[in-house]
């Protein structure tokens, strides 16, 4: 038997006709209390989702600017990909 432990849990696989997907994961009781006293930190109109997204949406943007740092350091260009280039935002 295989222990996926390591795997992450995806909800659904992405849709292309949609902008959005969800995640769905397991974190830490501190982190997810960090994330709620953020939300109230800005106002009882913030949310769990829009903390989270505005959190990954920053990390996302990092490692696109550092993938294309390094691909332009290297000078290599990138095999093309079946996704939407430059679609995250």
């Amino acid at each position: 038997m295989t222990d996926h432990s390591e795997t992450p849990m995806f909800a659904r696989a992405r849709n292309e006709a949609r902008e959005d997907t969800e995640l769905r994961l397991d974190i830490p009781k501190w982190v997810m209390g960090v994330i709620d006293a953020e939300g109230i930190v800005r106002g009882s109109a913030s949310s769990r989702k829009e903390v989270v997204n505005e959190i990954l949406s920053v990390w996302a943007e990092r490692k696109v600017h550092d993938a294309t740092v390094v691909l332009r350091l290297a000078n290599v260009n990138p095999a093309p990909v079946d996704s939407k280039a430059g679609s995250h935002g």
